[in-house]
C-alpha cells in the first residue's frame, strides 16, 4: 500500500501533463494565432500619444498602418472619436539640418 500510493501520484502527473500537451499541440494546430505571436518587426498597431484626462478617461491615438484613430478609454467604455489616414509631418530645409 505504502509503494502504490507515490506511483498513484507519479502516474496522475504524467498523465495531466500529457493532457495539457495534447491541449497545446491542438491549440497550435487549430488555432494558431492563439499560441504564436507576431514578431516585433511585423506589428501593425502602435500606440503614438496617450493623453490622461481625469482618474478614469484617458485619449490616446493608435496608428494602424496608415490610419490613426483617436480613441476615447473610459472605465467601462471605449469610442472611437476619430479616424483619418496617417500624414506624415512636413521636413522643411532647416529641420533638416
Amino acid at each position: 500500500m505504502e509503494l502504490i500510493d507515490p506511483v498513484r501520484m507519479i502516474l496522475g502527473l504524467l498523465f495531466t501533463i500529457g493532457m495539457l500537451l495534447v491541449l497545446w499541440a491542438g491549440i497550435r494546430k487549430f488555432a494558431p494565432g492563439m499560441v504564436q505571436a507576431m514578431p516585433k518587426g511585423e506589428r501593425r498597431l502602435k500606440i503614438t500619444e496617450a493623453l490622461q484626462l481625469d482618474t478614469k478617461r484617458r485619449l490616446i491615438v493608435v496608428k494602424d498602418g496608415q490610419k490613426e484613430h483617436l480613441i476615447l478609454l473610459g472605465s467601462t467604455n471605449e469610442t472611437v472619436l476619430e479616424s483619418r489616414k496617417h500624414i506624415p509631418p512636413l521636413t522643411t530645409k532647416e529641420n533638416s539640418k
